[in-house]
């Protein structure tokens, strides 16, 4: 299991939803729903949302042993 909350929390501080956050990437809606299961997203992209918030990695999610929430 991965764990977003950093993302999500990164994305209410700076006003922005998850679908917004979508459409500026171009990422489908597939994308974020499977981001909010806490499934894995592609590497790429997750890059590409931490070049565009301009943030690390490590900020955005967390890597959960076990799939424990």
């Amino acid at each position: 299991m991965i764990n977003y909350n950093g993302l999500w929390k990164i994305l209410i501080d700076r006003g922005m939803t998850k679908t917004e956050l979508a459409e500026k990437l171009g990422f489908g809606s597939a994308t974020i729903t499977r981001m909010v299961a806490g499934e894995p997203a592609n590497l790429k992209t997750l890059v590409k949302i931490c070049d565009y918030l301009g943030c690390k990695l490590s900020q955005i999610c967390e890597y959960i042993p076990g799939g424990e929430k």
